[in-house]
């Protein structure tokens, strides 16, 4: 059941290390707690800067490439039509 797995958010993660067979998250409101296992879901070159340089798959993360992407978001006024583009 995943109601059972502690999950933190809006917390800074400067680096991973690791320690035994788990991970320790340093940053600045991290009190050394042990993991047994660390999800990233950021991009890929904020993964590449939180992993030690021994992490066996620190390289291919690097070269994932990266392209940006844009978003725009319209109000119109009630009852008004939107732009004939």
């Amino acid at each position: 059941a995943l109601d059972d797995l502690p999950c933190f958010f809006n917390r800074r993660v400067d680096r991973l290390e690791r320690e035994g067979a788990g991970w320790v998250l340093r940053g600045p409101e991290w009190q050394s707690e042990l993991f047994d296992q660390v999800l990233l879901t950021c991009p890929a070159a904020q993964a590449f800067a939180l992993l030690p340089p021994e992490f066996a798959s620190r390289q291919a993360i690097e070269s994932v490439p990266m392209l940006p992407c844009f978003a725009l978001m319209l109000s119109f006024a009630p009852g008004g039509s939107p732009p004939l583009w």
